[in-house]
């Protein structure tokens, strides 16, 4: 549960945690959309925060005025070698502590090359609210990245909202057809956004609005998650709000959708059970 709402509003009073058991597997960095109260082992957590007769907002802090910027061949030929290697991992998921640390420290000559942002900031040695002033500027003059390397930022190792905003801007540009391939992975990415009112959200609504095809590949891969136990109430407010966009005659659509599927489920059904000399 996030110490801040939405609003930025610290949060108060008495809170009943629902706890999910752990999971093989299962990346701890998912974040639950809903508390796990409906299974009858499920372990309650009373939370009993400190209450005070004003409320307290969370202030993001804006960036620095300045983030050093230097030519990657000004670096040393030893330094040069050993950058590129760290660059060439492609995904932060190899990358070492040593690895880590040079990226961060050599952060200032590595933003010629646009792709590398996912590997430097999933680098950064701290995100806590004094050090995002600089972490902001690096993210305020690093160059547009692609949509792959965006697509990066809305990994779970990045829970910070002025990078996912950032993030979802940059894909903003992303043609209709091109949307269509990065659909999945986008609404897998919803697992990781701390509040349901995020700009992922609101971007995916306002492009299914202009494009029936994504409003379709949408309805159903929203319709395939509701099976997630963990975040299926998130899903299901998501899959009303699609409803409510998209208008009645694509409603009755859907729904005729749904009826053959059903249809097509029992006949499945009735072949898979019934005996082999028969099944034809």
């Amino acid at each position: 549960m996030p110490l801040f709402n939405f609003r930025h509003v610290l949060t108060c009073g008495r809170k009943l945690l629902g706890l999910w058991p752990s999971m093989p597997g299962r990346s701890g960095n998912a974040r639950t959309s809903s508390p796990n109260f409906n299974q009858p082992d499920s372990v309650i957590l009373q939370v009993d925060f400190p209450t005070s007769s004003f409320e307290v907002f969370f202030s993001t802090p804006a960036s620095a005025d300045f983030c050093p910027q230097y030519d990657f061949s000004r670096l040393d030929t030893i330094s040069q070698i050993q950058l590129q290697d760290v660059l060439q991992k492609k995904a932060f998921f190899w990358l070492t502590t040593v690895d880590k640390q040079l990226l961060w420290e050599k952060k200032a000559f590595c933003q010629s090359e646009s792709a590398a942002l996912p590997l430097v900031l999933a680098s950064a040695p701290c995100w806590q609210w004094a050090c995002l002033p600089e972490i902001y500027a690096l993210l305020r003059q690093w160059a547009c990245l692609g949509y792959l390397d965006a697509l990066g930022l809305l990994h779970a190792s990045f829970p910070d909202q002025e990078l996912r905003r950032t993030a979802v801007q940059w894909m903003d540009s992303i043609s209709d057809p091109e949307l269509l391939d990065f659909l999945p992975q986008l609404v897998q990415a919803l697992k990781y956004e701390c509040y349901l009112d995020s700009s992922l959200v609101r971007f995916l609504l306002r492009r299914a609005i202009g494009d029936i095809r994504i409003a379709h590949y949408l309805f159903w891969l929203l319709k395939d998650n509701l099976q997630d136990s963990q975040f299926s109430a998130r899903y299901q407010h998501l899959l009303a709000a699609l409803l409510c966009c998209v208008g009645r005659a694509l409603r009755d659509e859907f729904d005729l959708q749904c009826w053959l599927v059903s249809i097509l489920t029992k006949v499945a059904q009735k072949v898979r059970d019934a005996t082999p000399s028969s099944r034809q």
